[in-house]
């Protein structure tokens, strides 16, 4: 599907907030279908060491867990537990905005399959905060050693707040699904 973008808000797709909202969705794209350490470093490389995630709605709380946010090292082990859920995945973004604060918005469809052959297909929207590029230190920036050496990677605002939304009942219903299908999988036959 073709990004779906106004003429006003055509040019932002160059605005480094945006790139850098592209390069984080790239990088959990990558780490859920790629089990390597490496593309979990590149997820966490594109957040500020005081980065938050907040999973909405409230109904994605974990049990146990007062509320629905996590630090981003929580976040990256949450992606990579999903590794072991997942087998393809593939967040596919078709609108965005920019706006002031410095914030980005992306309306986006992820699609994918799990090790048992389910489909996995979910809406999702980020709001994304960033790092203000006139006031960063250099470490809130991305490094190019942890971008997989690609220049156009580095050098981009690192995320401050993320607040994902998505279908809620579908994600649980599903990972569920999945989870029991993992341990009845790992069961020894009697």
């Amino acid at each position: 599907m073709a990004p779906r973008v106004s003429e006003s808000t055509k040019a932002d797709r160059d605005n480094i907030y945006v790139r850098s909202a592209f390069n984080y969705v790239d990088a959990i794209n990558k780490a859920v279908t790629e089990l390597t350490q490496t593309s979990l470093e590149r997820v966490r490389d594109c957040m500020s060491k005081q980065a938050v995630v907040e999973l909405a709605p409230s109904s994605m709380t974990p049990p146990g867990k007062e509320d629905s946010i996590n630090s981003a090292d929580e976040h990256v082990a949450f992606i990579g537990l999903m590794r072991g859920l997942i087998k393809e995945a593939n967040i596919e973004i078709f609108d965005w905005v920019y706006a002031a604060g410095p914030r980005v918005i992306l309306q986006a469809k992820a699609n994918g399959w799990s090790h048992h052959d389910q489909p996995y297909v979910n809406d999702l929207v980020f709001f994304m905060d960033f790092v203000d590029v006139n006031d960063a230190a250099v470490d809130e920036f991305t490094e190019f050693h942890k971008q997989e050496k690609h220049q156009d990677r580095a050098g981009l605002p690192k995320l401050t707040f993320i607040r994902e939304y998505i279908d809620s009942a579908f994600f649980k219903g599903y990972m569920d699904e999945e989870m029991k299908r993992a341990k009845s999988n790992n069961m020894p036959s009697t």
